[in-house]
């Protein structure tokens, strides 16, 4: 693993007042001993519980850099955020819901080394029935439209910085993810997936199981579909 890296670790938080301390410690503890300069970037998008407050703590001590949005944007606008305020050439974001295991971030760095994108993906991916469906449904989607087959595309990612230079997120929700590869892909990006742990979540609710996300990120895939080929 290469050691030298400089890394941006961007923390995306919307009401994340349970997990967001032991994020941020959990983060800390397994990069400093791996990683030759990082910063810990936590935006918040608008949270209206103690988050920022708890994360304000943290900045106090000069642990974190803290941005926040006055209102709930969306998690693509969040990374824009910590994208535009990143001083390092890797940026990685991990979810501020506790099922992340930072000591993967080691993975995500050997990888890198011969990708643009390195994708991380759960073998353990403990969900229910309706979110493993949205799941095989976004998949089967993904390679049909867009002929991008991978086994997670909404988990943990590590990008080179001239990734975000050359394309603009247009999505401020949850398809950011998608969005970002996709295009990477018709760029002629290099991504490459590495086996990611998942652990469970012990505090918080989660944001996943809605039939509303669900159906803006289908709505946003067909935007995207459509869009691409009004212009061929």
């Amino acid at each position: 693993m290469d050691n030298s890296i400089n890394l941006s670790i961007i923390v995306p938080a919307y009401n994340e007042e349970d997990s967001i301390s032991s994020v941020i410690e959990s983060i800390e503890k397994a990069v400093i001993q791996n990683i030759a300069k990082f910063e810990l970037i936590v935006v918040d998008d608008g949270s209206t519980d103690r988050t920022v407050d708890i994360a304000q703590r943290f900045a106090d001590k000069n642990k974190i850099r803290l941005f926040r949005h006055t209102a709930n944007l969306g998690m693509g606008r969040a990374i824009t955020t910590g994208v535009m305020h990143a001083s390092f050439p890797f940026i990685i974001d991990i979810p501020c819901d506790n099922q992340f295991n930072a000591n993967d971030i080691p993975r995500f760095i050997e990888k890198i080394n011969s990708a643009d994108i390195v994708v991380g993906y759960r073998e353990n991916k403990a969900t229910t029935p309706k979110r493993k469906f949205y799941s095989w449904f976004n998949l089967m989607l993904l390679n049909i439209l867009f002929g991008l087959d991978l086994n997670d595309p909404t988990w943990v990612k590590m990008f080179r910085r001239d990734v975000f230079d050359k394309i603009k997120l247009e999505s401020d929700g949850f398809f950011w993810e998608t969005e970002i590869l996709v295009k990477a892909k018709e760029l002629g990006f290099r991504i490459k997936e590495v086996k990611s742990n998942m652990l469970p979540r012990s505090r918080g609710i989660s944001k996943g199981d809605s039939i509303f996300r669900a159906m803006d990120v289908f709505l946003a895939m067909m935007r995207l579909w459509l869009g691409k080929k009004i212009h061929k």
